[in-house]
């Protein structure tokens, strides 16, 4: 479910995806995830143009995936341009519209052709879960944010912030100025402590900070 197993797992379902966008087959294979895992609020493939052929949410294959396009997402059109993965900045998902980071890769198609994309948006309610964080010694206070200071997850829990600026100001500007080290500043629980921050690395780069 996080960003580096979503990385792990793409080529596979790059390649069950990689023949002519037929929606039967598309939809057998991404209907698959919602039954298997809590962690997207959605899946799917876009065409070259944005239009999203097939596509599933927590509640099943979506029925009229055409009506949706994306070719204005910030993560469609980097996708495209970087034959690579990419992740997103946190928005609300192009199919349900929970609020989560959309990772996208582009699907394998004809050489000098845009290629189509396969997206996952990854529920940002599903990172407090994630196992580095719950399993912090006792006492430790984790938030994770992105490089706009969004509160993306946070250990103990802070469901109803979650998508919003992170309260703290001065630790926010200390995260988003200093983005690595130790500084004494006022955290999450109100208290003045020293506090750790690093960039999580892997696919999402410096694009959270924890």
């Amino acid at each position: 479910g996080s960003p580096v197993e979503h990385r792990n797992a793409d080529p596979a379902f790059s390649r069950d995806l990689a023949g002519p966008p037929y929606r039967s087959g598309c939809e057998r294979v991404l209907g698959l995830v919602p039954r298997s895992t809590r962690k997207y609020s959605a899946v799917g493939a876009a065409l070259p143009d944005g239009t999203v052929y097939c596509g599933a949410t927590q509640q099943g294959v979506t029925r009229r995936p055409t009506a949706h396009n994306v070719s204005g997402a910030g993560w469609f059109r980097a996708a495209q341009a970087r034959r690579g993965f990419v992740l997103g900045e946190y928005g609300p998902d192009p199919l349900s519209g929970t609020g989560s980071l959309v990772a996208a890769r582009p699907i394998p198609g004809p050489p000098g052709r845009p290629p189509s994309i396969m997206f996952a948006a990854i529920d940002a309610r599903s990172f407090s879960e994630a196992t580095a964080l719950k399993d912090a010694p006792r006492g430790t206070t984790f938030v994770l944010i992105d490089d706009r200071g969004t509160l993306l997850g946070a250990v103990p829990a802070m469901d109803e912030r979650i998508g919003r600026p992170l309260r703290d100001r001065a630790l926010a500007h200390t995260l988003l100025t200093q983005r690595r080290g130790t500084a004494d500043v006022v955290g999450p629980d109100g208290v003045k402590r020293i506090q750790a921050f690093d960039p999580v690395g892997g696919p999402a780069g410096t694009q959270m900070l924890v």
